[in-house]
């Protein structure tokens, strides 16, 4: 394997990839992007300083030292392929199609074969579950899939312009990238692809605006159902618990707020309680738990204007998860004096028993083939950008004694 690294770094530098006096990636880097332990790349690396092609210089780097004379090119390193299924669209002479996926941390090991719960799914898990759908789908197709993971921004990760560039190398007939920094992401996918030929899809968990195709959670659809929920089995006011400032806790708000609107609510019965984390390594619910003693202590569940228990929306399972705590060392009951949601459908809403927005993870893998699959086999690529809608679980946090029907609330679209 070190041999067939060594003639692909060769057959960069003499393809002017690695132009003289550059510095090539770390070597962890590498190893990653090769699919190699460290030792093994630096048996390559040695053979390449022996002969002076390299050289490495202490607490820098190591460093293109001459620009080779161009020669028949050797064949790029075989990157390791997923498990694959069987292949029943594609004939046996027509070679099978290839999707690359680029994946951020951590590190997948798809051959666990997990099988995703029912109900009560890991945020942690939400990556491999992507990942799993996005290469069940493709190989059921006809094709083949290979992965790239750990993108980063250290020099401990690969980049994602190293990721691209080995994909393109391997002949990679169509990209799945899985967001974690869109604005970098978009610039560097731009320089790299010609997206008019090139099929590639950005999939993240929330929506994005970029050049790439996309397929994203509808936050804005989940912030509606949340609301629309909690108003259907007769809960008045809203009350929205922030925590964090980010992006899709705003969309979740917007969606409640169309949701009164719809349901022929006054705008002021949506209200929002908000304590920001100061640390992003600031635990949601001890701080969901802390800030909602204090408004409970300052009566948000005792209005004497309120003829309807209050229904809170929380950000997610966590900030819901500790206002439950908070509440019920205050002696109030879910369901009775207050009605409650989160999202994300953690196992600990189904542990507490609370309501929640299931993110649709298997779906955003469907959709993703669905798009590249006709992209590949059209002439012209279109650019499309798909929101997908979770899935209400109801549990005893919105129980009145009232049945609802999750399933049939759709959000009116745009202009109706």
């Amino acid at each position: 394997m070190y041999k067939q690294i060594e003639r692909d770094i060769r057959h960069k530098i003499q393809q002017g990839e690695w132009p003289t006096g550059s510095m090539l990636p770390g070597r962890a880097n590498l190893a990653k992007i090769y699919g190699v332990s460290i030792p093994t790349l630096e048996q390559a690396i040695g053979i390449l300083i022996a002969d002076g092609t390299l050289r490495a210089e202490s607490k820098r780097g190591t460093f293109v030292s001459q620009t080779l004379p161009l020669s028949t090119p050797f064949p790029p390193p075989s990157l390791p392929l997923l498990p694959t299924g069987a292949f029943p669209y594609m004939s046996p002479e027509k070679p099978r199609p290839t999707l690359g996926i680029i994946a951020q941390a951590p590190h997948i090991d798809l051959a666990e074969e997990k099988t995703q719960p029912q109900i009560g799914l890991d945020p942690g898990q939400w990556t491999y579950f992507l990942m799993q759908s996005l290469q069940q789908q493709f190989t059921q197709a006809g094709g083949q899939v290979r992965l790239i993971q750990e993108i980063g921004y250290t020099s401990e990760r690969t980049t994602m312009k190293e990721a691209i560039t080995l994909l393109l190398d391997h002949g990679i007939d169509a990209i799945v990238i899985s967001i974690f920094d869109v604005r970098s992401i978009s610039q560097t996918v731009q320089a790299l692809l010609d997206l008019k030929h090139v099929p590639v899809v950005l999939v993240s968990w929330e929506a994005i605006v970029s050049p790439c195709s996309s397929v994203c959670i509808d936050d804005v659809e989940a912030g509606y159902r949340a609301a629309l929920h909690l108003l259907r089995v007769g809960h008045a006011p809203l009350l929205f618990l922030q925590i964090d400032d980010r992006s899709w806790v705003d969309k979740r708000i917007e969606g409640a707020r169309q949701a009164l609107q719809d349901f022929g609510v006054a705008p002021d019965q949506l209200l929002i309680r908000s304590e920001m984390k100061t640390t992003e390594g600031d635990d949601t619910e001890t701080l969901a738990y802390q800030a909602s003693q204090k408004w409970i202590a300052q009566g948000i569940l005792t209005s004497e204007q309120q003829t309807r228990p209050i229904g809170i929306i929380a950000q997610n399972d966590f900030t819901a998860a500790g206002f439950l705590r908070a509440a019920q060392v205050a002696g109030k009951v879910v369901g009775k004096d207050f009605g409650l949601i989160g999202f994300d459908d953690h196992p600990l809403a189904t542990e507490l028993g609370i309501t929640s927005i299931r993110p649709p993870i298997e779906e955003l893998g469907e959709e993703v083939i669905r798009i590249l699959w006709r992209q590949m086999h059209e002439r012209s690529i279109s650019q499309q950008r798909i929101l997908l809608s979770g899935r209400l679980i109801v549990r005893a946090s919105t129980s009145r004694g009232r049945k609802s029907e999750p399933e049939q609330i759709q959000r009116p679209l745009q202009g109706q």
